[in-house]
């Protein structure tokens, strides 16, 4: 295996962010996934707790304080397209203040409200393999 070929193994922390029964989704607008529909998180910072991670991607790319954050599980994304592979921690967690608002347009174009049962299309695939899964936030 040459050094280029290598994985490159990162964590993000991805938030499931609920108002009213309904969770915040942004179209992204990076490379990663462009056109697809995410939702709020990032990578991890040294020395920063998933919670951390959490509240601090939150409230930079969308405006929004979250509260009563907790852990909902782990998925393995390997993105070859995007010569990306990422464990992704999924973190489940309630409005607490702002309104969403376009904080980083270099990474997301739109935010949304949207019901769980009811997802525009394509998702950015880390929450797709979430969805596919089986997983609801309200059951």
């Amino acid at each position: 295996m040459t050094p280029q070929n290598k994985p490159r193994v990162g964590t993000a922390v991805v938030v499931i962010v609920i108002k009213d029964n309904k969770v915040l989704l942004g179209r992204r607008t990076s490379s990663t996934g462009k056109g697809t529909w995410g939702l709020t998180g990032g990578k991890q910072e040294f020395g920063e707790t998933w919670e951390q991670c959490a509240m601090r991607e939150t409230k930079e790319e969308a405006g929004v304080d979250i509260c009563d954050i907790e852990y909902v599980t782990a998925v393995d994304a390997f993105m070859p397209e995007h010569g990306a592979h990422f464990a992704v921690i999924f973190m489940k967690a309630s409005h607490k203040a702002g309104e969403p608002k376009i904080c980083e347009p270099d990474k997301h174009e739109l935010w949304d409200w949207h019901d769980w049962d009811s997802f525009p299309s394509p998702l950015f695939k880390p929450l797709d393999i979430l969805y596919k899964s089986g997983y609801h936030p309200f059951r």
